[in-house]
């Protein structure tokens, strides 16, 4: 028997619904509200000039589709299931969060907070739920062990998590697994949660680095998790994106998307610091924070100055594409609250002794705004 306990559906999704008549792929989104949230120099940080061996972000999560977007930009695709690496999600959250990394400048959907940066996806969800099991995820996370070698591979983003609570033994097995790989050297970067209170597993843990929602004055999102176990925030309300099929403008908004940018910046100041270890970076991004009413929100300009990056900072600020930059948000309708209850899990697993095993709620939808001819909720 194939013995799986439910973890939590990707948190903070983009979920579409195309609106009749829906236009063309919009103008390339090159300058976003969440590279303008994550501080005065966090555009130049954008367009630092790649190191000789560019750094890169292992995914957990739905995987990733290939669009112009992503192509070349993901080095590696793997299913812990053995299955095809395309994204299994209805809403294809690993391609958006994949995007938000790293999405090059090519004239097509977004530009993401990193673009020399590298994604490495495992797809942890199976074709036939909407939620990670506990074997299958912490089966990625050694996956993502397997292939850092190959890709230098140096942070493993978790855009994933929920409510609920696993039993201990679960709990401990996971938790081992995450310790054992931050102290292998890997930064362990996981969404904080899109419901208000203390982080989700595993967020929680105390070798992951909890990532909260913010907007770009700093407050907290609404919807995001906070309090003493959240590490740092970052712009989680909203973020400028691309459909992921069609490269659209449209709204996302989560701490999904928040530790996606956050994982893509951090992979980049690795990778222009090779002699940082996981502590020693974390805390350059950390002492470059800015204080908000949220806590300690990201500053990406000032973690580059903090590790000593200041050449590589004018670098990019020389490199900044001479366009003109939109007022961010301008042209957009602002999000809307939408109801959303939790919604039917799949049928339950059974454990060793024939017990149903507990699943954990799915998310719930946060936002509403229409964009360019579609619905996008989050």
């Amino acid at each position: 028997m194939l013995r799986r306990r439910a973890l939590p559906a990707a948190v903070g999704a983009l979920m579409t619904l195309a609106g009749p008549g829906a236009a063309s792929a919009a103008a390339e989104e090159v300058f976003t509200t969440q590279a303008a949230g994550a501080g005065a120099g966090a555009t130049a940080t954008t367009w630092a000039p790649a190191p000789a061996t560019p750094g890169a972000v292992c995914m957990v999560d739905s995987d990733v589709n290939l669009n112009p977007d992503t192509t070349g930009v993901v080095v590696a695709r793997s299913a812990i299931d053995g299955g095809s690496p395309d994204d299994v999600h209805p809403d294809v959250h690993g391609t958006l969060m994949a995007m938000v990394a790293a999405a090059p400048h090519n004239g097509w959907g977004m530009v993401g907070a990193a673009p020399s940066v590298r994604v490495v996806s495992v797809r942890a969800m199976r074709p036939d739920t909407n939620t990670f099991y506990f074997d299958d995820y912490r089966s990625a996370i050694l996956e993502c062990r397997r292939l850092a070698p190959a890709y230098d591979v140096k942070v493993i983003n978790l855009s994933l998590g929920g409510q609920g609570v696993l039993d201990a033994a679960s709990q401990q097995r996971l938790e081992s697994t995450i310790t054992q790989t931050r102290l292998v050297g890997f930064n362990i970067v996981a969404a904080a949660g899109n419901q208000p209170g203390a982080p989700d597993i595993p967020a929680s843990y105390p070798a992951v680095m909890a990532i909260g929602g913010a907007d770009s004055a700093g407050g907290r999102c609404g919807f995001s998790a906070s309090g003493p176990g959240v590490d740092l925030y970052a712009p989680g309300c909203p973020h400028d994106v691309a459909l992921p099929a069609t490269g659209q403008a449209a709204w996302a908004q989560g701490t999904s998307q928040a530790a996606a940018l956050t994982s893509a910046i951090l992979a980049q100041l690795r990778a222009l610091r090779p002699d940082l270890g996981p502590d020693q970076a974390e805390a350059m991004l950390l002492a470059g924070a800015r204080s908000t009413s949220a806590g300690p929100h990201l500053d990406a300009g000032a973690g580059f100055v903090a590790a000593g990056l200041s050449g590589a900072l004018a670098a990019g600020q020389a490199a900044i594409p001479t366009i003109p930059a939109p007022v961010p948000g301008a042209d957009r309708l602002p999000p809307t609250i939408a109801g959303g209850g939790e919604a039917t899990m799949p049928r339950p697993s059974l454990d060793e002794n024939g017990e149903p095993r507990r699943a954990l709620p799915r998310p719930r939808v946060r936002g509403l705004a229409y964009r360019g001819g579609a619905w996008c909720s989050s």
